[in-house]
């Protein structure tokens, strides 16, 4: 913003001189423009991009220790903290609906809006191929129960990687299948509750190959199948930029594989908001795609200005509020809250960047957050 107000002062000098016997009234309008069309142009684009933030909890909401009553509690009150305008809740196929609900309602008290994702698990906690009259069933319950409550569901969680899919490694992926399911498990929910709104399955940050399909690639197969584009009311979207051989995280960048130029393609070919229900920096240690607790904060300073500047994706959510335990693991590690309850060097920025003007209301403008 600086050069570019910078050049905006130069070529008001400009105008001055060249318009000197011009009445006071038209150099005043025509500075006015100036400084629109040439210092305002990063600063008009943050405002169009202003986006909805959130948090998308992991597999930790199906353990014992996470559904004790303490804990969601404490839960309730690290999401307070921060004013998310959207959570995202794993319910599947292997958990008691009195989990569920214990889960939901910590979500609600603390004012944020659950958004489901709907699982297909083993009783190992592994995924399973669903049936797709089975699995509309269990999401048609689902729908039942919560009514009102729940107004956004997701089915299945990255299902562009064979393992997802299957549970076994190295196999692949199938969006036929995965299409079948979408389409039965919708019809269901909004058989249940016409009002809800139903997200395709969320794509990881892959490349094409046996065991898994790019973002692009996946969308663009699931929705050639019959019934999807009818179905799907929003496309989710994972970002990372984590690199899975080497165990090197790269900062916060426009290149592939992220998944983060697939938000903007995606939007593009299915015509549909986009909704990023996952990106995040672990603060592990050791070479795991780790970090420390400085360049989680940069990082995600630079990734939110990022998605941001592409104006593509409606809403953004942070992967895990607060660490899953307290061992270093980087699935355990996402969190911007410690294990602990303590905030991680990032929890402040989030709390501003969550809260927008200081309501809660989760939805943060750009503008005035990361200075110039």
């Amino acid at each position: 913003m600086a050069i570019v107000g910078g050049g905006g002062l130069y070529m008001s000098q400009r105008l001055t001189i060249a318009w000197r016997a011009v009445s006071q009234r038209m150099i005043v309008t025509i500075l006015a423009a100036v400084v629109v069309m040439v210092g305002g142009v990063h600063t008009a684009k943050a405002s169009a991009a202003t986006q909805a933030y959130g948090f998308s909890l992991g597999g930790e909401m199906v353990t014992p220790d996470w559904t004790s009553p303490a804990k969601l509690a404490a839960l309730t009150g690290v999401l307070k903290s921060f004013g998310p305008k959207y959570v995202r809740v794993e319910i599947s196929t292997n958990e008691p609906p009195a989990a569920q609900a214990a889960a939901i309602d910590a979500v609600r008290a603390s004012g944020a809006t659950p958004l489901v994702l709907l699982a297909s698990l083993t009783p190992a906690f592994t995924p399973t191929v669903p049936d797709p009259t089975d699995f509309a069933d269990f999401a048609k319950s689902v729908a039942q129960r919560f009514g009102s409550q729940v107004g956004y569901y997701e089915i299945l969680n990255e299902q562009n990687v064979g393992l997802n899919w299957s549970g076994l490694p190295a196999s692949p992926p199938d969006p036929v299948g995965y299409a079948k399911v979408l389409v039965a498990a919708s019809a269901a929910i909004k058989a249940a509750n016409p009002s809800a709104k139903i997200l395709s399955s969320s794509p990881a940050p892959a490349a094409d190959a046996i065991a898994s399909e790019s973002p692009q690639t996946w969308t663009d197969r699931v929705w050639s199948q019959p019934g999807v584009p009818e179905a799907v009311d929003i496309v989710g979207a994972h970002v990372y930029w984590m690199d899975y051989t080497t165990g090197t995280l790269r900062p916060p960048d426009t290149e592939e594989p992220s998944g983060f130029d697939a938000v903007a393609s995606m939007k593009a070919s299915t015509g549909k908001p986009v909704w990023v229900t996952e990106t995040g920096f672990s603060t592990c240690v050791g070479s795991d795609n780790c970090t420390t607790e400085a360049n989680q904060l940069a990082y995600l300073q630079s990734a939110m200005r990022l998605f941001a500047d592409q104006g593509a994706a409606s809403v953004v959510m942070i992967f895990r509020p607060v660490d899953q335990s307290p061992v270093n693991d980087r699935e355990a590690r996402f969190g911007v809250v410690h294990y602990d309850g303590t905030d991680k060097t990032a929890a402040p920025w989030v709390r501003t960047l969550m809260s927008g003007t200081g309501t809660g209301s989760g939805s943060g403008s750009i503008a005035g957050i990361f200075g110039s």
